[in-house]
């Protein structure tokens, strides 16, 4: 008896391992399907014939003081404030006193018109329609003047790859705003389908900004979040950080200088993946360089920080 009653229990859980194994496929099969059907696309390539009118607003603060006065700074003497030492890390942005800090403020509004597309590029024409800049300093903003453009310089070329790489072609001599808002613009969008909640990471060339004939440039290496999906999918919001560092020589300075730079970068970007199109972002970048001249040189040690905040608009 105790040997059937054996045979017939081990044929019910072979029957039961029998019907439970194909459930248990299904269900992975069905959890991998949904896990896929979340999975999204973060692309651009706007419609042909669609137009997009930009409005970027840039501000560039600046300051710079000797290197000695930083040092000074930092440990809580004179009144410009407190500062970070000359050796910093990337976490820690400029500390700005608004009595000595260099402000211009620009304002661009253009509007471009999609050329062409297909599933490697996207091509613009791109056409200025104004820029406005203010300049001031210790925190005050002279008046707004218009800055007069040429019919020539309001017309370029721009070439757009599905990741939201931009590079300017066919720029007008005077066409600097535009190209310094649009050309060399990176590419952040992951190129693979991505979760809510799921990061991909970037290098990012850093303009190179002049200030007092001296620049701080690098490689910004950044992280990016898709942090939700609205509308149906239809929007998608990311944000991002970064972190710069940077040590060495500069080619355009004198034969010796050495230049230290650190700083931080954060913003967010919306993607209209309907228009395939990032129709807002922001970002602020900080940067501090330190700049010491070499051997022979009787320049001072000078301190660099450089604040930049762009907000971007399309409609």
């Amino acid at each position: 008896m105790s040997t059937g009653v054996d045979l017939r229990a081990g044929f019910v859980l072979a029957c039961s391992l029998w019907a439970v194994a194909p459930m248990a496929a299904r269900l992975n099969a069905q959890s991998k399907a949904r896990s896929d059907a979340a999975r999204v696309n973060l692309v651009v390539r706007p419609h042909v014939g669609d137009t997009l009118w930009l409005r970027v607003e840039q501000t560039m603060e600046t300051r710079t003081v000797t290197l000695s006065d930083a040092r000074r700074l930092s440990q809580g003497a004179g009144t410009l404030g407190p500062r970070a030492p000359a050796t910093r890390v990337p976490e820690y942005g400029p500390v700005r006193d608004p009595s000595i800090t260099q402000s211009t403020f620009m304002r661009l509004n253009a509007h471009s018109l999609v050329e062409s597309s297909d599933l490697k590029t996207t091509w613009l024409t791109a056409n200025t329609d104004s820029l406005f800049v203010r300049t001031g300093t210790g925190g005050q903003l002279g008046p707004e003047r218009g800055v007069p453009l040429s019919p020539a310089d309001r017309r370029t070329r721009v070439n757009v790859t599905p990741d939201g790489a931009m590079t300017i072609v066919d720029a007008g001599a005077n066409t600097a705003a535009m190209t310094a808002n649009l050309s060399g613009m990176p590419p952040m969008l992951p190129g693979r389908a991505v979760t809510v909640g799921e990061g991909w990471e970037r290098d990012i060339i850093l303009p190179s900004l002049p200030m007092v004939g001296l620049r701080a440039n690098g490689v910004v290496h950044a992280s990016f979040r898709l942090d939700s999906l609205t509308r149906a999918g239809r929007m998608a919001y990311v944000s991002l950080t970064g972190t710069l560092r940077r040590d060495g020589a500069v080619r355009d300075l004198p034969p010796g200088t050495q230049v230290a730079t650190a700083g931080v970068l954060r913003g967010y970007l919306i993607l209209d993946r309907a228009r395939g199109w990032i129709t807002e972002a922001e970002t602020v970048i900080e940067v501090q360089s330190d700049i010491t001249p070499g051997a022979g040189d009787e320049g001072k040690a000078l301190a660099l920080d450089i604040r930049l905040i762009q907000k971007v608009r399309v409609r």
